[in-house]
């Protein structure tokens, strides 16, 4: 409101002035931060470099690189978001889908306990647990996973029916 006071008191001709020279410094400054917002990755990757302690930005270079099925990459990321934020439910299970697609199924189950472990009732997490444990030790070995699935979210599809189907 001051600025706008005092630039109401100067003449018309340098208020144009000011105002050109405004226009032009807010032109550069947008020019300069232009690349940090080309894709999903330069941003994160720039919020990374301004905030490193945030899970968040750690989680979106994770969820960039996942999308570009960088899939070490992606672990790494979810690494970091974790060791800042233990409890990060979101990046311990895309974690865990990342392994998968490294064929490191033992490590992705541990992901996915963590997720369901943080965070209560994640039907996502609940569901990969039973999937994984009937793929590496039988469909006997899934039946409590499906159970606690199947609590959790009692209309859930895919749960009732690979249960069923147990």
């Amino acid at each position: 409101l001051g600025l706008g006071w005092a630039a109401g008191q100067l003449p018309r001709r340098a208020t144009v002035w000011v105002m050109a020279a405004w226009i032009l410094v807010a032109g550069l400054l947008v020019r300069a931060r232009t690349s940090d917002w080309c894709d999903d990755l330069s941003l994160f990757l720039r919020a990374v470099e301004v905030c490193p302690q945030s899970a968040r930005s750690h989680y979106g270079v994770g969820r960039a690189l996942h999308e570009r099925k960088d899939w070490d990459g992606a672990v790494a990321a979810y690494d970091q978001a974790v060791h800042i934020y233990p409890r990060y439910a979101d990046a311990h299970f895309n974690r865990g889908a990342a392994l998968i697609s490294l064929d490191r199924p033992a490590e992705a189950l541990a992901a996915y306990q963590r997720a369901a472990a943080s965070r209560p009732g994640f039907t996502k997490a609940l569901f990969a647990i039973a999937a994984l444990l009937e793929d590496a030790e039988g469909p006997r070995a899934a039946v409590s996973a499906y159970q606690a699935l199947l609590a959790a979210e009692p209309g859930h599809l895919e749960g009732s029916r690979d249960l069923s189907r147990i």
